[in-house]
């Protein structure tokens, strides 16, 4: 427990001393007790005025309620008094309290990080601590421990539970040559790991200092909270001294022991910090709680086709030649890194064909390549480079001659296998989904027909897909989705730019980054209107204990302690149930 916490409580444990020893007839030490529980609390709030540097609104709270005991101890109600600063005691401890449920998303996410690992070093395995990893070194992760590090396999195997990095519940397959992330889980086999990057690098490490850094950022409505608290304390006080003059004293310092703006400035912080940790163990960085409060307010979802909806991968859809002579074509292409190569190559292997080394290759830029391959020469690419005539198609063409024999490949981007249902899933909450790309009109309606969007815009360049958002803001607030590179300028003028791809790279580009991928976008909108929701309600609640025990401390209904009791300590348990409320219905 921290000091804080503890002098809080000693005040706690002094005014329920005060009831015990009034019970047993000791009440002439009431007035005593008062009297220490205010030199305390005053010497206290100087103390830490003066290690701090600065007076907050916390200290002034701690004055006016040093204020509030003061004037208890001059009427005489030296009993509560002691209670009424016991039951603020009381609610310091639950603020506190509240902010360590808040941060304890961000506290999860670091226990997704090993202390320590073990490394192969000089034909030796040593265990080494978190930080003394190096760039390079093989780290040995057996079955149910985290990976410590980003890298690669390069050696064993096993099942991987990556839901921190994808939120995606099962298990995947790791094998040599598999690209892993720090924090995932191993479930199952063991695997030596080469590091690629280690300590603050790493993907759980860069999103909790991510998150750090975007709670600071204010949403609207914290913006309107602060201003509100601000005029809210001399308000009080004003109406206070109304009070007094027209209702008496005891009126006046139910509302002074009330006035305690604590409340407020707590629940709204600790609902940002709780929305932001939850959001980030899915996979979803918000930049701050605004965005938070923007994706609630969608009405229509732009998305981009290349590297959102598809894979960004060429894949042949049709092979319109001989099996024979296409696997010579694919020899050739072994000597390209151009991306039809490579999709061409690959495909010949997913056919179990075997491929042959080309010799005397020429590969000219924007046009093909030719060479020979078992002593046939083959010619690959564009029409006019090969001698062949134009073919109708929406996908991308490969003409090719081998050994005198024309053919022809037809390649085109493979969709994302999960976009069918997050488009699904978006139309049934009632969203405008409208999808945007610089590809030919044709191939980008197949693929719009085929996932269920009807609203398609082709043909654009970045500058038609900023005129296009503009043009949707009719139909309400825009959200542009994108790969977070090539669609920076439409992302940047939607409303809210949400980017699906690398870390860097969506976290740079959007106002939101589904580093787990477009599976998660669905669960943005539902998830964020209810953290506004949640923000919103928080808020209510600590209106409504307070005005409630206004007006019944000031009626006498209930004695000044548990006006503060209900105003302030009723309030914020209200505040902690709606927090895991949210938790809960968000996960979920």
């Amino acid at each position: 427990m921290e000091l804080e916490d503890l002098f809080w409580a000693s005040v706690l444990v002094t005014s329920l001393a005060s009831v015990i020893l009034h019970m047993t007839g000791l009440e002439g030490l009431d007035s005593l007790l008062l009297l220490l529980l205010i030199v305390a609390i005053s010497f206290y709030t100087f103390w830490e005025v003066f290690h701090e540097r600065k007076v907050g609104v916390e200290h002034a709270v701690n004055l006016l309620m040093v204020g509030v005991g003061s004037l208890t101890y001059w009427l005489d109600l030296h009993l509560e008094g002691t209670l009424l600063l016991g039951m603020f005691g009381l609610a310091e401890i639950l603020e506190h309290v509240a902010m360590e449920r808040a941060e304890s998303g961000l506290k999860e996410l670091m226990e997704y990080l090993p202390r320590k690992a073990r490394v192969e070093r000089e034909g030796s395995l040593m265990e080494v601590g978190f930080g003394s990893i190096r760039r390079g070194d093989l780290v040995v992760v057996a079955r149910g421990e985290r990976i410590p590090v980003d890298g690669l396999v390069v050696r064993g195997g096993g099942h991987l539970d990556q839901s921190v990095v994808t939120g995606e519940p099962l298990p995947v397959r790791v094998e040599v040559g598999s690209y892993v992330h720090s924090g995932s889980l191993l479930v199952e086999g063991s695997l030596v790991i080469r590091a690629l990057k280690v300590g603050g690098e790493t993907f759980i490490s860069r999103i909790l200092a991510m998150v750090e850094e975007f709670k600071e950022r204010k949403s609207s409505g914290e913006r309107l909270v602060q201003k509100f608290s601000k005029y809210y304390l001399p308000s009080m006080l004003v109406l206070s001294a109304i009070a007094w003059i027209l209702l008496g004293v005891r009126a006046a310092i139910v509302l002074v022991a009330v006035a305690c703006p604590s409340a407020f400035l707590v629940a709204a912080p600790a609902t940002t910090l709780t929305s932001l940790a939850v959001a980030a163990r899915r996979g979803v960085l918000f930049k701050g709680s605004a965005p938070i409060e923007r994706a609630s307010k969608i009405r229509v979802v732009a998305v981009d086709k290349t590297g959102t909806l598809t894979l960004g991968r060429l894949t042949v859809k049709e092979l319109h030649m001989d099996e024979g002579d296409f696997r010579l074509l694919a020899s050739l292409e072994l000597a390209s890194q151009h991306p039809v190569a490579k999709a061409l190559v690959e495909e010949a292997r997913k056919r179990g064909l075997k491929l042959s080394i080309p010799e005397e290759v020429e590969e000219i830029p924007g046009e093909g390549i030719r060479g020979l391959v078992e002593g046939v020469e083959v010619v690959a690419g564009r029409a006019s480079f090969v001698g062949a005539d134009e073919v109708g198609s929406s996908g991308a063409i490969v003409h090719a001659s081998v050994g005198g024999r024309y053919g022809y490949v037809i390649l085109g981007d493979e969709v994302n296998p999960l976009a069918r249902d997050v488009i699904e899933r978006l139309l049934a909450m009632g969203l405008r989904v409208s999808m945007l790309t610089g590809d030919k009109e044709e191939n980008a309606k197949q693929i719009a027909e085929g996932l269920g969007i009807r609203e398609l815009y082709a043909d654009l360049s970045p500058d038609e897909k900023v005129a296009v958002v503009e043009r949707l803001r009719e139909f309400g607030y825009v959200a542009m989705v994108g790969d977070g590179i090539n669609d920076a300028p439409a992302l940047a003028a939607a409303d809210l730019g949400v980017a699906v791809g690398s870390l860097e790279a969506s976290i740079e580009a959007g106002d939101v980054a589904l580093v787990s991928g477009i599976q998660s976008l669905p669960w943005l909108f539902e998830a964020s209107r209810s953290m506004v929701s949640t923000f919103w309600s928080n808020m209510a609640l600590i209106g409504a204990s307070k005005a409630v025990a206004v007006l019944l401390g000031v009626i006498g209904y209930i004695p000044l302690w548990a006006a503060v009791a209900l105003g302030d300590d009723g309030g914020l348990l209200l505040v902690m149930a709606n927090l895991v409320r949210l938790v809960r219905g968000v996960i979920g």
